[in-house]
């Protein structure tokens, strides 16, 4: 509505936003407790950082400045997008879930491991906050997602226990790392060291000649 006002040189006839105010009072309003104890049961058995899977010896310190850094650009072809549009649909889980299952088991399969844990962002607006798509302001958070792998599982099944796995993550995401740490037995100061941000919206900036268009866009 905003995009199209804009083209008509006309103003909204209503507002479209919530003020970040609403979120400061919503956060205020969660329960720590119940927080608290949910996730000191999810993070119960992790004891240490799932490490990237590069050669022992050349992981820098966490905390200090990335001096190079360089982008890796993967395009999947239109017969492999549809295999896992129909996956994700067949097996009702989100594509977000399939991306976070993809980078644990790259992680489980360098590291041999049972457990993995490496960080999400999470969008920071709980399902129980009123039009929290309308709010303008940085609710975003990174939190940690683990995966214990049972080889008895089967991909699907996995991924539809993950799926509501990240759920129950976004119903108590307003918690701090700071708070999370104290929480668990993870040693250390990280408590992971690789994260996974997944955006599911176009990610081209440029504004169109005419109009806007976009297409196949889910939540």
């Amino acid at each position: 509505e905003l995009y199209a006002c804009s083209l008509q040189n006309r103003m909204p006839q209503r507002s479209l936003t919530r003020s970040f105010e609403s979120y400061i009072h919503w956060l205020n309003s969660k329960d720590r407790t119940e927080a608290e104890t949910f996730w000191r049961t999810y993070l119960a058995k992790v004891t240490e950082p799932t490490r990237l899977p590069i050669e022992k010896g050349t992981l820098h310190d966490v905390h200090q400045p990335i001096e190079n850094q360089q982008i890796e650009t993967l395009i999947i072809d239109a017969r492999r997008t549809k295999q896992i549009a129909d996956f994700v649909q067949q097996a009702q889980v989100s594509l977000n879930t399939l991306v976070q299952f993809a980078w644990g088991k790259v992680l489980q399969v360098y590291h041999d491991a049972d457990t993995t844990i490496f960080g999400m962002v999470v969008s920071g607006r709980g399902s129980d906050l009123a039009k929290a798509d309308r709010i303008t302001g940085m609710l975003i958070n990174t939190l940690p997602l683990v995966m214990h792998w049972n080889v008895e599982q089967t991909i699907t099944e996995y991924v539809q226990q993950l799926h509501q796995t990240i759920q129950k993550i976004n119903d108590h995401s307003y918690v701090s790392l700071s708070e999370l740490r104290s929480w668990s037995g993870i040693q250390g100061h990280a408590m992971f060291y690789s994260i996974v941000a997944f955006e599911n919206y176009l990610n081209d900036y440029r504004q169109p000649a005419h109009e806007l268009k976009m297409s196949a866009v889910q939540e």
